[in-house]
């Protein structure tokens, strides 16, 4: 007969087996997508095709907030996603740009702003609707956002959430920043009684004008203006590092993805059943 204790892991092992399937399955769906979209001229496609392009950033207006969370970016930012986090000195994690450990950090929101984007393919605009990802993950607004409330500032495991900013679909990596709230006052809605708000703070990854940025999703044409978009059956991916280098990130994921499932089935195995 199983105990307490060993239904207890059984079920914390079923979570993470049940999260690994489904971000395998999502890695799975986006390099498919990809395989049946080849990077070329999207002007030779007709409205609604599923389209993969490269092309020149151009920001006809900026993300909200932009230029105080990208305060050192001389760059427009066009859109970013970003969350929303406070220090765990409880536990320490390894920094590879800086090559040094770090306190872990506790995401308890996050989200996507964007104001009008397009890229330069072929000579014309073509412009980027981010709407599916407000569909997709139900982000959090900066706009009043709750800054130290405990009620609302609890953050989750990993496997119990959906953050834009864990997307498998956004891949930003050239273009960051970070500030504390207390930058954006004016903006969030910071519970200062009894809490240090000074310890939250925001980071973000952008789109900056004149960058290169890899984008895949169905095409519409409107009046002879072509835009962008994601769909049920076709996911909107947006890369800086490119076709290639968003599918090897891809890559390393789906192996992280698969050490965790083998392991959590391992475990399973070992002490439950």
């Amino acid at each position: 007969m199983v105990g307490l204790g060993e239904a207890l892991l059984g079920i914390v092992f079923g979570l993470v087996i049940l999260w690994a399937l489904h971000r395998l399955s999502v890695i799975g769906r986006a390099a498919l997508a990809l395989r049946g979209a080849e990077t070329t001229d999207i002007y030779q496609y007709e409205d609604g095709q599923q389209v993969a392009t490269t092309g020149q950033v151009i920001v006809d207006e900026a993300a909200p907030v932009a230029e105080r969370i990208f305060d050192s970016v001389d760059e427009t930012i066009g859109a970013y996603s970003w969350h929303a986090w406070f220090p765990d000195v409880s536990r320490n994690t390894y920094d590879f740009e800086r090559g040094e450990l770090r306190n872990g950090r506790n995401t308890f929101a996050s989200g996507f702003e964007a104001g009008s984007v397009a890229i330069k393919t072929g000579g014309q605009p073509l412009e980027i609707d981010f709407a599916r990802f407000e569909s997709v993950y139900d982000p959090d607004r900066l706009s009043g956002l709750e800054i130290g409330d405990p009620r609302s500032n609890t953050s989750l495991p990993t496997f119990m959430t959906r953050h834009v900013w864990d997307s498998l679909y956004v891949s930003l990596s050239a273009v960051t920043g970070d500030c504390s709230m207390t930058r954006l006052a004016d903006v969030v809605d910071l519970h200062r009684h009894d809490v240090d708000t000074d310890e939250f703070n925001i980071e973000g990854r952008g789109i900056a004008a004149g960058q290169e940025l890899f984008v895949h999703g169905e095409l519409q044409v409107r009046n002879g203006e072509y835009t962008i978009v994601g769909t049920d059956t076709t996911p909107l991916i947006i890369s800086d590092t490119g076709r290639t280098g968003y599918l090897n990130g891809l890559l390393w994921r789906a192996i992280k993805y698969l050490i965790a499932l083998v392991g959590a089935i391992g475990l399973t195995v070992l002490f439950v059943l």
